[in-house]
């Protein structure tokens, strides 16, 4: 996953800097994003993901499986034996 900071400055005499984070779903959204943010002339910064892609995605497969009520439950006992 590719995320994008923003460096927004606010028309103040102070030098006040605010960031905000984008989280495009796939290549064809960065794609477009980094596009508009060159267009209108906003500086913007990529940066890679520290995390492992196939980690993300099983990890992301997971929650979803949460989600839909397949997983299992059991006592902290049952460790323990």
């Amino acid at each position: 996953m590719n995320a994008i900071e923003l460096i927004l400055k606010k028309p103040l005499h102070l030098n006040m800097k605010k960031s905000i984070q984008i989280l495009p779903k796939d290549k064809k959204q960065l794609e477009l994003v980094s596009k508009w943010l060159l267009e209108n002339n906003i500086k913007f910064e990529e940066f890679e993901s520290p995390y492992n892609a196939e980690m993300v995605k099983k990890v992301l497969e997971g929650m979803k499986e949460v989600e839909k009520g397949n997983y299992t439950t059991f006592s902290t006992d049952l460790l323990w034996k």
